[in-house]
């Protein structure tokens, strides 16, 4: 395999990229749905930050 077929390998999978990422800006749903899911991601990550008690502690008296 020379440098120029590596090239082109590289190439082709940045053009595959490219194209999914333009279509799934051109649909709105599955655009929504990605920000929806990143949404939903960065709740996750950030539980601790977001809800600073324990949910498992139960102190009814407090």
């Amino acid at each position: 395999m020379n440098t120029l077929e590596i090239k082109n390998e590289k190439s082709n999978n940045f053009k595959y990229i490219k194209n999914f990422f333009l279509s799934l800006f051109k649909n709105k749903w599955a655009f929504g749905s990605l920000i929806w899911l990143l949404i939903i991601l960065n709740v996750a990550i950030f539980a601790s930050k977001i809800v600073p008690h324990d949910p498992n502690r139960n102190n009814i008296i407090e």
